[in-house]
Protein backbone atom coordinates (compact mmCIF):
# COMPACT_ATOMS: atom_id res chain seq x y z
CA UNK A 1 0.00 0.00 0.00
CA UNK A 2 1.37 3.40 -0.93
CA UNK A 3 1.99 5.88 1.83
CA UNK A 4 -0.63 8.62 1.62
CA UNK A 5 1.66 11.44 2.84
CA UNK A 6 2.87 13.30 -0.26
CA UNK A 7 6.32 14.81 -0.08
CA UNK A 8 8.08 17.32 -2.27
CA UNK A 9 11.60 16.21 -3.08
CA UNK A 10 13.06 18.73 -0.60
CA UNK A 11 10.69 17.60 2.17
CA UNK A 12 11.45 13.95 1.45
CA UNK A 13 15.20 14.48 1.64
CA UNK A 14 14.86 16.41 4.91
CA UNK A 15 12.62 13.71 6.40
CA UNK A 16 15.03 10.96 5.30
CA UNK A 17 17.95 12.79 6.88
CA UNK A 18 15.93 13.08 10.11
CA UNK A 19 15.30 9.32 9.99
CA UNK A 20 11.50 9.56 9.66
CA UNK A 21 10.06 6.06 9.15
CA UNK A 22 7.19 7.45 7.06
CA UNK A 23 9.73 8.99 4.66
CA UNK A 24 11.53 5.66 4.25
CA UNK A 25 8.21 3.93 3.59
CA UNK A 26 7.24 6.61 1.09
CA UNK A 27 10.61 6.32 -0.67
CA UNK A 28 10.31 2.57 -0.99
CA UNK A 29 6.66 2.64 -2.06
CA UNK A 30 7.21 5.27 -4.74
CA UNK A 31 10.65 4.39 -6.12
CA UNK A 32 11.20 0.65 -5.68
CA UNK A 33 9.49 -0.35 -8.95
CA UNK A 34 11.63 1.98 -11.06
CA UNK A 35 14.84 0.98 -9.27
CA UNK A 36 13.92 -2.70 -9.58
CA UNK A 37 13.35 -2.22 -13.31
CA UNK A 38 16.79 -0.66 -13.69
CA UNK A 39 18.40 -3.53 -11.77
CA UNK A 40 16.44 -6.11 -13.75
CA UNK A 41 17.84 -4.71 -16.99
CA UNK A 42 21.30 -5.69 -15.72
CA UNK A 43 20.44 -8.75 -13.61
CA UNK A 44 17.60 -10.65 -15.30
CA UNK A 45 17.22 -13.17 -12.45
CA UNK A 46 14.33 -11.88 -10.33
CA UNK A 47 15.54 -13.27 -6.99
CA UNK A 48 19.01 -11.79 -7.37
CA UNK A 49 17.59 -8.50 -8.64
CA UNK A 50 15.35 -8.33 -5.55
CA UNK A 51 18.37 -8.94 -3.30
CA UNK A 52 20.25 -6.11 -5.00
CA UNK A 53 17.19 -3.85 -4.63
CA UNK A 54 17.24 -4.41 -0.87
CA UNK A 55 20.97 -3.64 -0.79
CA UNK A 56 20.31 -0.47 -2.81
CA UNK A 57 17.79 0.82 -0.28
CA UNK A 58 20.14 0.04 2.59
CA UNK A 59 22.86 2.02 0.84
CA UNK A 60 20.47 4.90 0.09
CA UNK A 61 19.45 5.03 3.76
CA UNK A 62 23.09 4.91 4.89
CA UNK A 63 24.34 7.49 2.37
CA UNK A 64 21.44 9.98 2.32
CA UNK A 65 23.64 12.58 4.01
CA UNK A 66 25.97 12.44 1.00
CA UNK A 67 23.22 13.29 -1.47
CA UNK A 68 23.81 16.74 -3.00
CA UNK A 69 20.78 18.32 -4.67
CA UNK A 70 23.11 20.68 -6.52
CA UNK A 71 24.43 17.74 -8.54
CA UNK A 72 21.07 16.32 -9.59
CA UNK A 73 17.70 15.02 -8.51
CA UNK A 74 17.20 12.42 -5.80
CA UNK A 75 15.75 9.94 -8.30
CA UNK A 76 18.82 10.24 -10.56
CA UNK A 77 21.13 9.71 -7.57
CA UNK A 78 19.18 6.61 -6.50
CA UNK A 79 19.14 5.21 -10.05
CA UNK A 80 22.90 5.62 -10.25
CA UNK A 81 23.30 3.71 -6.98
CA UNK A 82 21.01 0.95 -8.28
CA UNK A 83 22.82 0.74 -11.59
CA UNK A 84 26.27 0.68 -9.99
CA UNK A 85 25.30 -1.96 -7.44
CA UNK A 86 23.76 -4.16 -10.13
CA UNK A 87 26.88 -3.86 -12.28
CA UNK A 88 29.08 -4.63 -9.26
CA UNK A 89 26.97 -7.73 -8.62
CA UNK A 90 27.29 -8.93 -12.24
CA UNK A 91 31.04 -8.38 -12.17
CA UNK A 92 31.46 -10.24 -8.88
CA UNK A 93 33.16 -13.61 -8.99
CA UNK A 94 30.34 -15.30 -7.08
CA UNK A 95 27.70 -14.05 -9.52
CA UNK A 96 29.74 -15.19 -12.53
CA UNK A 97 30.24 -18.65 -11.04
CA UNK A 98 26.56 -19.00 -10.10
CA UNK A 99 25.49 -17.70 -13.50
CA UNK A 100 27.64 -20.30 -15.30
CA UNK A 101 26.07 -23.10 -13.26
CA UNK A 102 22.56 -21.75 -13.86
CA UNK A 103 23.24 -21.53 -17.60
CA UNK A 104 24.21 -25.19 -17.76
CA UNK A 105 21.10 -26.21 -15.82
CA UNK A 106 18.62 -24.07 -17.76
CA UNK A 107 20.00 -25.00 -21.19
CA UNK A 108 18.38 -28.41 -20.79
CA UNK A 109 15.10 -27.12 -19.34
CA UNK A 110 12.01 -25.61 -20.90
CA UNK A 111 12.45 -21.85 -21.24
CA UNK A 112 8.69 -21.11 -20.98
CA UNK A 113 7.13 -18.35 -18.89
CA UNK A 114 7.07 -19.27 -15.22
CA UNK A 115 4.61 -16.58 -14.23
CA UNK A 116 7.24 -13.89 -13.90
CA UNK A 117 6.29 -10.32 -14.55
CA UNK A 118 8.75 -7.91 -16.15
CA UNK A 119 8.26 -4.43 -14.76
CA UNK A 120 7.00 -1.86 -17.19
CA UNK A 121 9.81 0.65 -17.63
CA UNK A 122 7.77 2.75 -20.06
CA UNK A 123 6.65 5.02 -17.23
CA UNK A 124 10.21 6.33 -17.22
CA UNK A 125 9.86 7.13 -20.93
CA UNK A 126 13.14 5.44 -21.72
CA UNK A 127 11.64 2.78 -23.97
CA UNK A 128 10.53 5.35 -26.53
CA UNK A 129 13.76 7.30 -26.32
CA UNK A 130 15.98 4.25 -26.79
CA UNK A 131 13.91 3.02 -29.72
CA UNK A 132 14.53 6.30 -31.52
CA UNK A 133 18.32 5.96 -31.18
CA UNK A 134 20.45 4.92 -34.12
CA UNK A 135 20.93 1.10 -34.10
CA UNK A 136 24.66 1.28 -33.35
CA UNK A 137 24.07 3.83 -30.59
CA UNK A 138 21.29 1.75 -29.03
CA UNK A 139 23.57 -1.29 -29.08
CA UNK A 140 26.42 0.37 -27.15
CA UNK A 141 24.03 2.04 -24.67
CA UNK A 142 22.35 -1.31 -24.01
CA UNK A 143 25.68 -3.05 -23.42
CA UNK A 144 27.22 -0.25 -21.36
CA UNK A 145 24.33 0.97 -19.25
CA UNK A 146 21.91 -1.93 -19.02
CA UNK A 147 24.28 -4.90 -19.13
CA UNK A 148 27.23 -3.31 -17.36
CA UNK A 149 29.88 -3.94 -20.01
CA UNK A 150 33.09 -1.94 -19.96
CA UNK A 151 34.22 -0.25 -23.17
CA UNK A 152 36.84 -2.98 -23.66
CA UNK A 153 34.18 -5.67 -23.22
CA UNK A 154 31.94 -3.90 -25.74
CA UNK A 155 34.81 -3.78 -28.23
CA UNK A 156 35.35 -7.53 -27.86
CA UNK A 157 31.62 -8.33 -27.96
CA UNK A 158 31.01 -6.30 -31.13
CA UNK A 159 34.45 -7.04 -32.60
CA UNK A 160 35.20 -3.36 -33.19
CA UNK A 161 38.11 -1.13 -32.11
CA UNK A 162 37.95 0.52 -28.67
CA UNK A 163 38.13 3.95 -30.33
CA UNK A 164 34.96 3.14 -32.27
CA UNK A 165 33.23 2.11 -29.05
CA UNK A 166 34.21 5.38 -27.36
CA UNK A 167 32.98 7.40 -30.34
CA UNK A 168 29.68 5.53 -30.46
CA UNK A 169 29.10 5.97 -26.73
CA UNK A 170 29.86 9.69 -26.93
CA UNK A 171 27.61 10.10 -29.99
CA UNK A 172 24.85 8.04 -28.35
CA UNK A 173 24.93 10.21 -25.22
CA UNK A 174 24.82 13.34 -27.39
CA UNK A 175 21.82 11.94 -29.27
CA UNK A 176 20.11 11.02 -25.96
CA UNK A 177 20.63 14.55 -24.61
CA UNK A 178 18.99 15.97 -27.73
CA UNK A 179 16.09 13.51 -27.54
CA UNK A 180 15.56 14.35 -23.88
CA UNK A 181 16.01 18.09 -24.49
CA UNK A 182 18.93 18.26 -22.07
CA UNK A 183 21.40 20.00 -24.35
Amino acid sequence: MLNAVPYTETELIAALREGAQSAYSYLYDHYSAALYGCILQIIPEHEQAEDVLQEVFIKIFQKIEQYDSGKGRLFTWMMQIARNMAIDKVRSKGYKNNHRVATFVTDDMDQGDHGSVTPNMDHLGMDKVLISLDKTHKQVIDLAYFKGYTQNEIAKELDIPIGTVKTRVRNALTQLRKLLNLS
